[in-house]
């Protein structure tokens, strides 16, 4: 200690333990007997949690004249095990909650134990550096496993770097009274993703039925495909940015990113003759641009005052490669709604295309396309590919959840010993498709009671075409994802509103 009077050790950990969720109690019986005061079948589930976390950090700080370093190095290990117990039993004595011992049973009807668990280690390391407050560069590496990937790849290196010049500090300008903050700065990185779940670079296996000569038997089948290769996700970022501030009131800041992350993992479709349709992997790259502009004003500073502050952030994403010869990915509500495909935007919406109600024209004309078995009054879909029909191939891409940009802008004001914060956030663009209305307001259903109140506005008959987007109750297209609960995510939302009053410090060291 003498020698490194800036060196500094600590070493801290932490660990949670929660047992029995439910207390390890029935919640529910079911009375399946007519004797009185006894049970005949219960049920219990208990499950426990338990996550450990350990950390050495080592920190080492110098100053010496215009200079300062600061130096960390540190180690961590974390272990996350999460264990279900499930028993249904029978032949209970009796049903009072307050003595009742589940043991107390004639017999086990069924019983069922599953177990999870995970492990993370990681090494890691950081310097940052400034010279006279004015140059200031930083750079660290850390090296991170993860017991989810395969045995092959269970670890990653991830590094990163960048640096600042104060530019108002330079002489040519320290003097100007109107300048209070310029700054440009650079930043790229590396970081990794392994939020994939447990076990899933291995082979799993699940239970399965039998019948050797005639007798059932119980035992394992296949579950998935393991796949040893598995490894980190990794993305890259690199960050331009320009701060100014004016006469201690105006404060901007830009930023200019991009993001491209490789090897993402996804689940890849795969030839069915495995006995499997699709596999996790590392199967292509992601690009994400964008601008973002922060901008904070101290409108009037005098004994009433009113500060501004607003931001705004615009991003594209677009897929630049995909595994299996760059073949898309059906993903969303049953891999029906979304779809990942290169030179397109992430999870783009693949569905198909209402754009009005079939009349008894329509059906009768061979020049109308349309499902096979369609009747008057059902779903009218645009025939993308030209074929003359309606089906698979006529579903496409019909924009994404992506929006146009983000933004928020909060007015806080204050008088006396009052403050008022007002906060609005919003985006432009963007889609959300709605599966709970699409379940509450879908063709049919086999009920024409208690149903939402546009179908007053339903095709009838073609005498009566309704509204000329609703269907007909009973309509034959309810099965398919469609663009009449897609909507349009643009919204602007008063997220949050605060006021306070400040007490005067006598009266409150009076209280």
């Amino acid at each position: 200690y003498d020698i490194l009077p800036d060196l500094n050790f600590k070493i801290s950990g932490a660990a949670t333990n929660n047992f029995n969720i439910n207390n390890g109690y029935i919640p529910t019986f079911n009375l399946v007997t007519n004797i009185p005061g006894q049970v005949s079948i219960g049920s219990r589930r208990t499950v426990n949690y338990n996550r450990y976390l350990g950390e050495a950090l080592l920190n080492y700080k110098k100053t010496f004249g215009s200079h300062s370093i600061a130096v960390l190095a540190g180690y961590s290990a974390e272990n996350s095990r999460t264990t279900s117990q499930y028993n249904r039993n029978k032949g209970f004595a009796n049903d009072d909650l307050k003595t009742f011992n589940f043991t107390q049973s004639a017999s086990v009807l069924n019983s069922e134990y599953t177990a999870s668990e995970w492990m993370l280690t990681s090494l890691f390391g950081r310097v940052n550096y400034d010279y006279q407050k004015k140059y200031m560069l930083f750079a660290s590496i850390r090296r991170d496993g993860s017991s989810r990937f395969g045995w092959d790849n269970l670890y990653g290196t991830f590094a990163a770097f960048g640096g600042a010049w104060k530019v108002d500090k330079e002489e040519f300008l320290k003097d100007q009274s109107w300048l209070s903050n310029l700054k440009l700065r650079y930043s790229w990185g590396e970081n990794g993703n392994n939020a994939i779940g447990d076990y899933k670079s291995f082979g799993t296996l699940t239970g399965g039925n039998y019948s050797f000569g005639g007798n059932l038997s119980n035992g394992l089948v296949p579950n998935s495909i393991g796949n040893r290769i598995l490894t980190w996700e990794k993305t890259q970022s690199s960050d331009f940015g320009f701060e100014l501030g004016l006469f201690n009131r105006i404060d901007l800041s830009v930023d200019y990113y991009t993001k491209k992350t490789k090897a993402l993992l996804l689940q890849e479709p795969i030839l069915l003759t495995t006995g499997f349709p699709s596999i996790i992997g590392n199967v292509g790259s992601v690009e994400n641009k964008g601008l973002e502009f922060e901008l904070s004003t101290k409108n009037l500073t005098g004994q009433f005052k009113w500060n501004t502050s607003a931001n705004i952030a615009f991003n594209n994403n677009k897929v630049l490669q995909l595994g299996n010869n760059n073949k898309p990915i059906y993903t969303g509500f049953s891999s029906l709604t979304n779809i990942i495909q290169v030179g397109e935007e992430l999870n783009s919406f693949y569905l198909y295309e209402a754009i009005g109600i079939l009349s008894t024209a329509d059906i009768n004309n061979t020049g109308v396309a349309k499902t096979t078995g369609a009747i008057a009054g059902d779903v009218k879909y645009r025939d993308f590919n030209g074929d003359g029909k309606i089906d698979e191939n006529d579903r496409h891409i019909i924009g994404s959840p992506t929006p146009d940009y983000y933004w928020g802008f909060t007015n806080t004001f204050s008088y006396k010993g009052f403050d008022l914060s007002v906060f609005f956030q919003g985006q432009k663009g963007g889609y959300s498709y709605a599966l709970l209305g699409r379940a509450i307001d879908r063709p049919g259903m086999g009920t024409t009671t208690n149903v939402m109140g546009n179908w007053a506005n339903r095709w009838r008959s073609d005498a009566e075409p309704g509204d000329g987007k609703t269907p007909r109750l009973d309509g034959t297209t309810g099965s398919l994802l469609d663009t009449r609960w897609l909507y349009d995510a643009t919204y602007i939302q008063l997220k949050n509103v605060t006021l306070g009053y400040n007490f005067e410090q006598e009266l409150v060291n009076k209280l």
